[in-house]
């Protein structure tokens, strides 16, 4: 019993350590012009980013785009025509609802 207890606190240790981060991808950078799209249980919309107004900020969200971080993402809630609140990479650990 107490090899097995030990081997659960030992299984559970290793998965809540700390990720190392890896910043090689952090140094891309994004086209002059892309799209990107979103493909909802809503619907699909595609997203039109040019550089140049913001090329920081274009430049990170091309890059958590390319490597996938808005994957399985939660929308909290759309006011269309203005902003769209969305939740964290893994929402699938989280439980799903539709905003009304």
């Amino acid at each position: 019993m107490k090899k097995i207890v030990t081997l659960f606190i030992l299984l559970i240790m290793g998965n809540c350590g700390i990720k190392v981060f890896k910043t090689k991808w952090t140094k891309e950078i994004a086209p002059k012009k892309y799209t990107a799209r979103f493909e909802t249980n809503k619907g699909n919309f595609d997203l039109k980013v040019t550089r140049e107004l913001s090329p920081k900020a274009a430049d990170r969200f091309y890059q958590l785009v390319k490597h996938r971080y808005f994957d399985n993402a939660i929308f909290y809630r759309v006011n269309p025509g203005f902003a769209a609140q969305f939740g964290t990479s893994d929402s699938t650990k989280h439980q799903r609802w539709d905003a009304v």
